[in-house]
């Protein structure tokens, strides 16, 4: 599926953030190969991911699709990383996944729920392509503008540069 990337915001990052995962964390899911699951949710399109970040651990998270000027981006809602928790019943672990009726929901799921109790089965592997990025922006700025951009960055997890894309698109965004 094509994308034109994330969308990332106020909104949803400190959800996301909270739970110790990273931004790019969360992107080295969606964009290498996650185990995919609809949510039944009748109102949005959700849907659930689970997959392997570099570090060797997993993340579960829960994203939406979302048009932005005409462009389909993925909206992460929340994310975790996946920890192994003991069960204190065997009659437990094949529940099904609940439907997660708001972002409030995805959140209180994402933050409570032991992974090893539900039928995972439902996942399934996607892959999303993310527009390619083939223009290339030089530009001078004065050092401390710099380098307030880059701690910036740093407080939010990402690489400065991707820092800086996502300002501009947020702002054409905006302006259309």
């Amino acid at each position: 599926m094509k994308v034109a990337g994330l969308d990332w915001d106020d909104g949803n990052w400190p959800k996301c953030g909270k739970h110790g995962v990273s931004r790019a964390e969360i992107e080295q899911v969606l964009l290498g190969e996650p185990a995919v699951m609809a949510d039944p949710y009748p109102g949005e399109l959700r849907m659930r991911a689970i997959g392997r970040i570099e570090a060797g651990r997993y993340v579960f998270l829960v994203f939406m699709f979302r048009t932005i000027s005409s462009q389909t981006r993925l909206r992460p809602i929340s994310a975790r990383t996946c920890i192994r928790r003991r069960s204190t019943t065997m009659s437990s672990k094949n529940r099904s996944m609940p439907s997660l009726h708001s972002d409030e929901a995805a959140e209180d799921f994402v933050a409570t729920a032991d992974l090893t109790r539900y039928d995972l089965s439902g996942f399934k592997p996607m892959r999303f392509e993310i527009e390619p990025k083939a223009a290339a922006l030089n530009m001078r700025l004065p050092a401390s503008l710099l380098d307030a951009v880059k701690a910036r960055a740093k407080a939010k997890g990402i690489p400065y540069t991707r820092y800086v894309r996502m300002l501009l698109e947020t702002d054409v965004a905006q302006a259309r």
